[in-house]
C-alpha cells in the first residue's frame, strides 16, 4: 500500500523543532501586512507555538494553521474596531443633551457637563467626591439653622464633615468659629456659613448637581448608554462574522485532527502489516453496525 504520510508524526528532537519554528517564522500570515497598532512579534510567537502544538512541519499543516491564524486575527480585529466605535458613540455630545431632556436639567448645560458624569461606574471618584461635598453642604446648613453658643463644643462631632473640612489640617486648640470667620470674613456665624454654602455652590456646580439625585442620575444614563451602544453596533452583521471566523478556526483545528489520525494509521501499517487502513476499519466498522440492525 501507498503511505501518503510515511509514517510522520512531526519532529521529535530540539534541532527538529527549531526548523519548525524557522518555518514558522517564514511563513507567517501577514508578516508584512499586520497593522501598526498591532504587534507583529506577538503574533509571529503566537504562530510559532501553534506550529510546535500541531507538528506544523509540513506546508500543508502551516497553510491550514495560517488561516486558523487569520481568522484569529479577524475576530481580535473586528472586537478593537467594535471597541473604538462603542466608545466613540459615548463621547458625542448628544448623550449630554438626550440625559438633560429626560432628566429634566436646562438643555443649556449639556455642553458644560464634565466627562464623569456620564460614566457607567457609579463608584467613580469625582461621583464620591460629588457625594462628600453634598454632606458638607448639608452640615453647614443644618448648624446654619441650628446654631447656638452651646453646640460650638460639639461641632466636631456633631458636624465632622464640615469641620473637617473648614478647619483643614490644622492641629492642636483650634477654632472652628475661628477658621470659618478668617476664610469667608463675615460678622456672624450664620452669614459666614451661608457664605461657605455659596462658595461650594459656585466652586462644585456639576458635582452639587450631581449630588442632588445620584442614583437616578445613573439610572438615566446608563440608559442613554445602553442606548448608543445599541444603535453604534449591528449585532446582527457582528454575530455573523464573528461565527464565520469561529467556524475556519473549528474547520482547520478538526482538519489538522483529522491529519493527525491518519498519520498514526499510517505508523500502525508500518508496524503491523497486517493492520487495516484507516479506511478499510471505518468500513468494516459501517458492515458490523449493519449486521447487528439486521439481527
Amino acid at each position: 500500500m501507498k503511505k501518503l504520510h510515511q509514517g510522520q508524526t512531526g519532529p521529535k528532537t530540539e534541532s527538529g523543532k527549531k526548523v519548525v519554528s524557522k518555518n514558522a517564522q517564514k511563513t507567517g500570515i501577514f508578516t508584512q501586512g499586520y497593522l501598526p497598532t498591532e504587534n507583529v512579534t506577538q503574533k509571529q510567537n503566537e504562530f510559532e507555538q501553534l506550529c510546535n502544538e500541531w507538528n506544523g512541519y509540513s506546508v500543508g499543516r502551516q497553510m491550514i494553521l495560517r488561516s486558523i491564524e487569520q481568522a484569529s486575527l479577524g475576530i481580535e480585529r473586528m472586537m478593537i474596531n467594535e471597541k473604538i466605535i462603542l466608545e466613540g458613540s459615548l463621547q458625542s455630545l448628544d448623550i449630554a443633551n438626550e440625559f438633560c431632556s429626560m432628566a429634566d436639567i436646562d438643555p443649556l448645560r449639556a455642553t458644560a457637563l464634565p466627562k464623569w458624569f456620564f460614566s457607567a461606574d457609579e463608584d467613580d471618584a469625582n461621583k464620591q467626591f460629588a457625594l462628600s461635598i453634598d454632606n458638607i453642604w448639608r452640615e453647614a446648613n443644618r448648624l446654619k439653622m441650628q446654631f447656638t453658643d452651646s453646640i460650638i463644643p460639639e461641632i466636631p462631632t456633631l458636624f465632622p464633615n464640615l469641620y473637617r473640612y473648614v478647619v483643614g489640617v490644622k492641629t492642636g486648640n483650634v477654632s472652628f468659629i475661628n477658621c470659618l470667620s478668617e476664610r469667608c470674613k463675615q460678622s456672624t456665624v450664620a452669614l459666614n456659613l451661608a457664605v461657605l454654602m455659596n462658595q461650594i455652590l459656585e466652586k462644585y456646580p456639576h458635582h452639587m448637581l450631581w449630588a442632588s439625585d445620584p442614583m437616578r442620575y445613573q439610572t438615566l444614563i446608563n440608559a442613554v448608554r445602553a442606548r448608543r451602544m445599541r444603535d453604534a453596533v449591528d449585532l446582527d452583521k457582528s454575530t455573523r462574522h464573528g461565527t464565520n471566523f469561529q467556524n475556519r478556526i473549528l474547520k482547520g483545528f478538526q482538519m489538522l485532527a483529522l491529519m493527525d489520525q491518519y498519520e498514526k494509521q499510517d505508523v500502525i501499517l508500518m508496524s503491523e502489516p497486517n493492520a487495516l487502513p484507516m479506511q478499510d476499519i471505518d468500513q468494516a466498522d459501517d458492515q458490523k453496525d449493519k449486521e447487528g440492525d439486521a439481527k
